[in-house]
């Protein structure tokens, strides 16, 4: 009989086996690879090779890949620095799960293309001492080790009766309502040429139900909260349009704004965020910013409150702000990953202000006050609030590692003067000590307050030659009025 049927037939076999071979075996290594995904020993290898480029702990609870739902990192938790884990709770980041869908036809082609990428429930917790380590650490320069810091200028007090007196300072200083942008950063990159436009289809990131609170060490309650956050953000490709909400801010346990919805433009290489219409504690604000897909980020922002009232006691009744008119502008600039290029500007002016300080209601008739920030260097060149029978004058400076100086000057008629320093509470100094001293006219004394802060630690002098106190909690010398 002849062969050829069997043969014939068992060849079609193997080409079928084959052919479910090939069918199944990508299956297969997807399952494989999701499995080896799983294993302790893979979770902890991706949580170290986290490490190693955030430079934190960090630890993953489950990783997939799929074909049509691309790569997903679940359950990522980044730890805070070892010197900030007793002092702050919780983790520095934690995130339910990390999408990254790319293009799969460019991939096959060997083109690594993203379409987009999807955040899910991050919650970040950031210590402010953390970000001045950082900006510190891009400051300093090796090979020249800090000196002590520069001390603060004792501020001139106003003249006697209602006028606001001699400027408190030596240095001029532009006025509340104009301030002259920041300068670019010294040895910053030069305008880039013209960009073409990028021919490829818009990639995303996607922010769902995210949260950011920022905190001091040693405080059980955070300084500021953003929470709510939902944002869809073109970060590459074609042109497009998005916005970014946000359901609260808080500040100091207290919400202070809800609702926000910013505009968001992308142009490659720029993304604008704005120009947005906000409301902060009961102020019309109006923001814009910008940042650029460049070296170093540049970015830059502006924060500005028309001049208006202010009546926030609903939103922060501990401290009951208010004013017949307040106008205030916030500028600054640099390269997002370089800290030390970071620059702004900040004033603000108001008159007739009023808040709550240790159960007493203060009022005042102007005040204003300047801040910049350059070189890792905040400082204060003027900060002062006037009125006939209270004056604060006030500037400082503090560097990105902690270490500055500050002072304030208190000017009182001799009845407040009284009465004030009966309220210092200071170990081993008798209650009626004169802690006030004359300013040269018979119907004025004054106090200046030096804060120092040098090698870690922090002190308060109580004038010149006065008692010297712990400065890290200066508001336990001071006893709130008596009940009446």
């Amino acid at each position: 009989m002849p062969d050829g049927p069997p043969r014939t037939s068992r060849w079609k076999r193997r080409i079928l086996r084959i052919l479910a071979v090939v069918a199944v075996a990508p299956l297969l290594l997807l399952l494989l690879g999701n499995l080896a995904l799983a294993t302790p020993w893979s979770r902890a290898w991706l949580g170290q090779r986290i490490s190693s480029r955030l430079g934190v702990e960090a630890s993953v609870g489950r990783a997939t890949v799929t074909p049509w739902g691309g790569a997903v990192l679940g359950d990522l938790t980044l730890r805070q620095p070892p010197a900030l884990r007793g002092l702050i709770g919780p983790p520095l980041l934690e995130v339910r799960s990390i999408r990254v869908v790319p293009r799969w036809r460019p991939l096959l082609q060997g083109k690594v293309e993203i379409d987009k990428i999807r955040i899910e429930g991050p919650r970040a917790v950031v210590a402010v001492e953390m970000l001045a380590s950082l900006v510190s650490a891009a400051a300093s320069r090796p090979g020249s080790p800090p000196g002590p810091p520069a001390l603060a200028v004792v501020p001139r007090p106003p003249g006697p009766g209602p006028g606001p007196g001699p400027s408190p300072g030596p240095a001029a200083v532009p006025p509340a309502a104009i301030v002259t942008p920041p300068p670019v950063p010294a040895g910053g990159p030069e305008a880039a040429p013209p960009v073409a436009r990028d021919p490829r289809e818009t990639a995303w990131l996607e922010i769902v139900d995210a949260s950011l609170e920022l905190r001091s060490a040693g405080r059980k309650s955070g300084l500021c909260e953003f929470g709510g956050i939902d944002a869809r953000i073109p970060v590459a490709g074609k042109a497009a349009r998005s916005e970014v909400k946000l359901a609260r801010c808080g500040v100091l346990g207290r919400t202070v704004a809800s609702g926000w919805v910013l505009p968001l433009s992308w142009d490659s290489p720029e993304l604008r965020i704005g120009p947005g219409d906000l409301a902060i504690a009961g102020l019309a604000v109006k923001l814009a910013a910008a940042v650029g897909r460049a070296p170093g980020m540049p970015f830059v922002f502006e924060l500005t409150v028309p001049p208006q009232a202010l009546a926030a006691a609903a939103e922060l009744p501990d401290l009951r702000p208010a004013a017949e008119r307040v106008e205030a502008r916030l500028q600054g600039l640099g390269l997002l990953r370089l800290p030390a290029t970071w620059q702004g500007a900040a004033a603000v002016e108001a008159a007739r202000p009023g808040f709550r300080f240790g159960g007493d209601d203060l009022r005042f008739d102007q005040a204003r006050a300047t801040v910049l920030l350059q070189g890792g260097v905040l400082q204060c060149p003027e900060a002062r609030l006037i009125s006939d029978t209270l004056s604060l004058l006030g500037n400082g400076r503090i560097r990105a590692d902690g270490e500055g100086s500050a002072v304030l000057r208190i000017v009182v008629p001799p009845g407040t003067a009284a009465a004030l320093a009966g309220r210092f509470t200071v170990p081993g100094m008798p209650a009626a000590a004169p802690v006030f001293k004359p300013l040269g006219t018979p119907d004025r004394l004054f106090l200046d307050l030096r804060w120092t802060s040098y090698s870690g630690v922090r002190r308060i002098e109580l004038g010149e030659g006065g008692p010297v106190l712990p400065g890290d909690d200066p508001g336990r010398f001071f006893r709130p009025p008596a009940a009446e």
